[in-house]
């Protein structure tokens, strides 16, 4: 859970980016659906304690597969484009930073929608940190 990595001192978000850097290193050459497959695991990972269907719905909003289109047209990693999903990991574990993680009005207002179909499977304190973050930018 994200306050298992807490007391490590690292936010959340550099620990899956870490994961995502020996995964780069390790998968660099493999075939895009075994890059997706591993990027996948390791959001997983880093959000277990979310419910697995929002983890998923997460995972397709966010994934490196449509934040690809927008990245540099020679970068042939899928591990390039995951920038995203560290954001949503911090926004999830409750560690979010405006100054650091910008995302835009179209992102908030997804993170939005996938935070209150799940509200009811999710602990209270989570929805009112993610719901007033959405509102604060303008996603609602």
């Amino acid at each position: 859970s994200c306050a298992a990595i807490l007391h490590t001192g690292m936010h959340a978000s550099e620990r899956f980016l870490g994961v995502l850097a020996k995964l780069r290193k390790t998968h660099r050459t493999h075939p895009p659906q075994e890059q997706a497959e591993a990027i996948r695991a390791a959001f997983s990972g880093a959000l277990r304690h979310l419910p697995p269907g929002m983890v998923e719905d997460m995972f397709e909003r966010f994934s490196p597969e449509r934040a690809r289109g927008a990245a540099d047209p020679g970068d042939t990693s899928l591990f390039d484009g995951s920038g995203r999903l560290a954001d949503m990991v911090d926004v999830l574990c409750e560690e979010y930073d405006s100054g650091n993680d910008p995302l835009g009005r179209e992102e908030w207002a997804a993170l939005g929608e996938i935070t209150s179909e799940y509200a009811p499977d999710l602990d209270m304190r989570l929805v009112s940190y993610v719901m007033g973050l959405v509102v604060d930018h303008h996603g609602m």
